[in-house]
Order: structure tokens, then C-alpha cells, then sequence
């Protein structure tokens, strides 16, 4: 039986969006609770799940509301416990952003609101809801032709919500993120969860440099559980989980999330998503839980396994997007990964362990087996042992090297030092290169401790951690990542030399009149008296752009900042405990060292 809704509730609700979130949020709760759970379509009546009483809504805009929610909310979440069935440390996540495209595209949405409404689960633009949520699968073909569907403008919106509330954090109006949201997203142990999440993930780091870890992809999830024969999408996992799907309006979904009010419409189908991944996930977890009752767990009183390692191989996983509909089996081109761009893996081994000897005997160093081959070859060393292949100077060298420093001397062995993986490695500095080559020359030369080896995946991963303590530093110095001035200044008229010399060359049907007024054009800007193929050629390749001398970057700027010794010690080991602590590594060498001056 649906509820009626008084028509000046729906007034207050809308005036509710500007007051601040404590006050809206509860005035957003009661208005959604009132709101039909039944629909009219085709003449039958259809039911969707709506935001249940007592769900509040926080719709936040200015940084300080963000920090102190999320400062809230962080703590909550961190005294839940992960085998606490009614009470996990989990976060139902979502992203909105507003499509850049033709008013055609917009008013074609609009003027199909009531047909897409009326086959919200079926019959819907495949190509529009990609636009709007990379690797969620809600919709199918539709019957007519759609314009083109446009391309994605920077995330808008942020969704988030524990079951408990629901958080819409509207990104594009924040100066800067504040510190309490970057730790809630970056923290593993808080898990994050929604349908085709690893896209949403992205886009934060793209637009924001936003790092979030502890992401579970609901598709595979109740892929593994059986729950996508009818559809993978978030309202068909709703439907097969809940019993009840979610209201995917298609002019809703591609409406204007950079709006200056966001309309009631917008706020609920917003907060609902995140709601729903949430729900979705609990239950999951909840029907597992039941049915292997003390399965991989630790507790010998039959407690329910804990919620990660219910997800365990899921979480912070790119995994294929579940494309399978029904019984079908996916087609070879329906299963793709994001793409990965990559360093190129080491060709050859880091470490060789061969020893370098004073003439006395003190070992001095490690070196290579070609630095070895080098100084037998000209005869100013000898060969004195082959396992390990070690030599000894007959010079007496100026400087006794890393003589009895047990970490330098040590053996090491060429394996990433998080995962043990013996392949497909590279070099990863701890303390980036940006920083330490503004270092002075006492600290930088000649020192390897803080050079690790990793694995590529590991190394992409920590050099999304290593963004996420620059957007920290940057915030506490006021020093803005991009630092100060232009990096590049652009030689106008060389840009238009440039700009005029691509036209002659790429424009074959250019009008003969036009052709020659850019010739002569060109002529003038090169001083050039003749036009050849080849010059036209030079022209078109030039480069316009050339560095700033006034630019400062963020990275000299922070490290003239550290006026002394002890300012540099503390901000080189920072960087040391931050890779200790995000990337866990199970396989450093040994003596390697926080404290560890050189």
C-alpha cells in the first residue's frame, strides 16, 4: 500500500537542500520515507526499493561540513567490527558526473523521460549508460536511435553511505579534499563497495588525485554466489538479493549533476545507489555467514567468518566487469580490464652480490659482475674468489665505501620486496626522485637504501599511495602540487607557424583562395620567402613550448622549506613509515631501516 505525501512536504524538502547537513539530512530522511514505493507501468502496478525510514541524507557542498561528517564518520566505522553481521565497516560507494554533449542528446532524454521510465529494466540505451558509469551494466538496446551519447566530464558527485546514512559530497565545489575524506577512502580496513567500483575509483584519482583502497566490485561478488542470472546491474542485483529492483530513470541518471540545487529526484536516486551497494553487500555477507558458520575463521566458537575474508579475492582487485546476462555465455569481446599503462618491466637483474675488496681485505661494496669485469680487465684488481665472485683493488681507494654497514653488504635478492614475485620487476624510490634530487649532494649520492624492487603491479599501487601523501603535504605547507608559474611557456608565434603548416598539409580540399592566404600568411610569420613540402614539414613538427624559468615546483618548494637537519630526517622517514604502512612489504632486505641515516 503506498503512502500519500503532503504536498508542502515536498516544498520543505526541496528548501531543505541549502540548510546544512545535519538539519537537511533529516528533513531528506522523512521525505523519502514518505515517497511511493509503487509505480504505474503498462497499467500494472510495479514496486521499487526506495530509502527506508530513517535514512538520512547529507548533502554536502563546502569543506569544513566534509570534514567534520567525515571526520564522524571515519570513527564510527572504525570501532565496527568485520564479523559484526549488523554492523560492518563498509561503505556503499558511487560516483555522478553530468555528460558533455549536444542540447539534441539532452532534449532527446527528456522527451523520452516517460517511455524510458515506463522500461526502466529493459530497452534502454546501452551506449548512455555506459557514459554515465564505466563497467555498469543496468541497461540494454532501445528501440529507436539515440544521438550520440557524450563524453564524461569530471566526477561531480561522490556518494557514500553505511547503511546508516547516506553522504553526497559535491567534489567540483571543494577548494581543496579535505584530510578526513582522503584518509576514510585510502583506509583498507574500511571496505568500499558498488557495481563496476573500479571505474569509479579511477575517475577519482583522475580528476582529483583521490586515492581509495579496500574497493569490492559487487559484480563478481555475486557472480561467485550465483545471484547475476538475471543481470549484473546494480538494480538486477538488487531485485535477485532484496526482492525489490531500484528505479534506474534514464533522465535522472544523465541529468545535470553540476547543477546549482540538485532537484529532490536527484538526491534520492543518488543516495539511493550507494544505500543499495551497501545493502547488497551486507546481505551477501550475511547469507554466507549463515551458511558456513565458523568456515575460515579463527573464533573456535563458531562465529561467522569475518567480512574480509569473505571478499578477500576481491578486494583492490581489477577483475573482468561481469557482462553475462541470463544464461548467456560472454562473448570474447564483451570481457575487457581497464587498460593498464605500465613501466616496462627490468630487463636484467638488479642485485649480483659480487663483492668489491680494499687491498687489505675490508669489503667496501656490492657491485655488478660487469664493474668486476672492468677492473680485472685492466688489470687493476684481481679475481680473489668466485662464489661469491669477489676482487680486490691493488690501488688503495680514496674513501672506504660502505665498509661494515651490514645493510649495503648485505645479500640481497631480486624479488619485490611486498608480494616476493621474482619477475616482471623495476626500481620504485621510496622517497620520490621529485623530492630527492632537490636533496643536498650527501643524501642523494652513492645511497641505494631507499631504491626497492616491485613487481609492476605493486609499483602502481605505491605510486598511487606516494599521490595521495603529496596531496597531504600539499595541504599541510599550502604548496599546490602544480607549484607556482607556468612549467611551459608557449611561443605564440611559432604556435601559429605551427597551426597554419598542419592546415596546408592535412586540408587537401582547402579553396585555392584560402590556400594562399595561408601561404602567405606563413611566409611572413617564418620570414620565409618560399614554401616547400619539406619546410611545411619542418613547420608542422616544431616545438612551440619551451620551459619557464620563473616556474617553481611543488617538490623544490617543499624541500627548501626544510630549513634543517632534522627537518629532512623527518621528512625522509615520513616517506619510509608511509610505504611501511601502505604497502606492508613482507620481503625487505635485511638492516633496511626507517632511522637509517645514508
Amino acid at each position: 500500500m503506498s503512502m500519500s505525501r503532503p504536498s508542502w512536504l515536498s516544498e520543505f524538502a526541496l528548501a531543505a537542500v541549502g540548510l546544512p547537513a545535519f538539519v537537511s539530512g533529516a528533513i531528506l530522511s522523512h521525505y523519502f520515507a514518505l515517497s511511493s514505493q509503487k509505480k504505474k507501468v503498462n497499467g500494472h502496478t510495479s514496486e521499487y526499493f526506495r530509502l527506508p525510514f530513517g535514512v538520512r541524507v547529507h548533502l554536502i557542498d563546502g569543506e569544513s561540513d566534509c570534514e567534520e561528517s567525515m571526520k564522524g564518520l571515519l570513527a564510527r566505522l572504525r570501532t565496527r567490527k568485520a564479523d559484526n553481521l549488523e554492523s560492518l565497516p563498509l561503505l556503499g560507494l558511487d560516483c555522478e558526473w553530468r555528460p558533455h554533449g549536444s542540447h539534441r542528446y539532452f532534449e532527446h532524454l527528456w522527451s523520452h523521460a516517460n517511455e524510458e521510465a515506463n522500461h526502466n529494466s529493459s530497452h534502454t540505451s546501452a551506449t548512455t549508460g555506459n557514459t554515465m558509469n564505466e563497467g555498469k551494466q543496468e541497461v540494454e538496446e532501445p528501440q529507436d536511435e539515440a544521438p550520440a551519447a557524450p563524453v564524461r566530464n569530471r566526477v561531480a558527485l561522490l556518494q557514500l553511505s553505511d547503511g546508516e546514512s547516506c553522504y553526497l559530497l559535491r567534489l567540483q565545489r571543494f577548494s581543496v579534499m579535505p584530510a578526513s575524506l582522503l584518509e576514510l577512502l585510502a583506509d583498507e580496513r574500511i571496505l568500499k563497495t558498488g557495481v563496476g567500483i573500479n571505474g569509479d575509483v579511477k575517475y577519482l584519482f583522475l580528476d582529483y588525485n583521490i586515492l581509495v583502497r579496500g574497493c569490492v566490485d559487487l559484480q563478481p561478488l555475486a557472480h561467485r554466489d550465483g545471484y547475476t542470472e538475471a543481470g549484473s546491474g546494480l538494480s538486477k542485483l538488487a531485485l535477485s538479493i532484496l526482492g525489490l529492483p531500484i528505479e534506474k530513470n534514464h533522465s535522472i541518471r544523465c541529468s545535470d549533476w553540476e547543477r546549482h540545487a540538485l532537484t529532490k529526484q536527484q538526491i534520492h536516486y543518488a543516495a539511493l545507489d550507494a544505500y543499495i551497494a551497501h545493502k547488497i553487500f551486507a546481505e551477501l555477507y550475511s547469507r554466507h555467514a549463515h551458511q558456513y558458520p565458523g568456515k575460515a575463521t579463527d573464533h573456535p566458537n563458531g562465529r561467522p567468518v569475518n567480512v574480509y575474508t569473505f571478499c578477500a579475492s576481491f578486494t583492490d582487485k581489477r577483475v573482468p566487469t561481469v557482462k553475462n546476462v541470463g544464461t548467456k555465455t560472454p562473448s570474447s569481446n564483451q570481457s575487457s580490464k581497464v587498460r593498464k599503462f605500465r613501466s616496462p618491466a627490468r630487463k636484467t637483474i638488479l642485485y649480483e652480490n659480487c663483492r668489491m675488496q680494499a687491498p687489505d681485505g675490508t669489503t667496501l661494496c656490492t657491485v655488478n659482475r660487469k664493474k668486476i669485469q672492468w677492473y680485472v680487465d685492466r688489470n687493476i684488481a684481481d679475481l680473489v674468489s668466485d662464489d661469491p665472485p669477489t676482487i680486490r683493488l691493488r690501488f688503495a681507494p680514496s674513501g672506504v665505501g660502505h665498509a661494515n654497514d651490514p645493510y649495503y653488504l648485505g645479500q640481497k635478492e631480486n624479488r619485490c620486496v611486498v608480494c616476493g614475485v621474482d619477475t616482471n620487476f623495476l626500481r620504485h624510490s621510496v622517497i620520490p626522485h621529485s623530492y630527492r634530487k632537490f636533496f643536498d649532494v650527501n643524501l642523494k649520492s652513492r645511497s641505494s637504501h631507499d631504491i626497492v624492487l616491485l613487481c609492476q603491479e605493486c609499483c602502481e599501487r605505491a605510486n598511487l599511495c606516494d599521490i595521495n601523501l603529496r596531496y597531504k603535504i600539499s595541504q599541510e605547507t599550502g604548496i599546490p602540487l602544480s607549484g607556482y608559474g607556468d612549467k611551459w611557456l608557449i611561443d605564440e608565434q611559432k604556435r601559429k607557424v605551427k597551426s597554419i603548416a598542419k592546415a596546408l598539409l592535412g586540408s587537401k580540399k582547402l579553396p585555392e583562395d584560402r590556400r594562399k592566404d595561408l601561404e602567405l600568411e606563413l611566409c611572413t610569420l617564418a620570414s620565409d620567402s618560399e614554401l616547400t613540402q619539406q619546410k611545411l614539414e619542418q613547420y608542422a613538427a616544431c616545438e612551440i613550448k619551451f620551459p619557464n624559468p620563473q616556474h617553481r615546483s611543488h617538490e623544490q618548494l617543499v624541500v627548501d622549506m626544510l630549513k634543517t637537519e632534522v627537518d629532512v630526517r623527518d621528512f625522509i622517514q615520513r616517506w619510509r613509515s608511509h610505504f611501511l604502512e601502505n604497502m606492508k612489504p613482507a620481503y625487505l632486505p635485511e638492516h633496511w631501516s626507517v632511522t637509517k641515516d645514508k
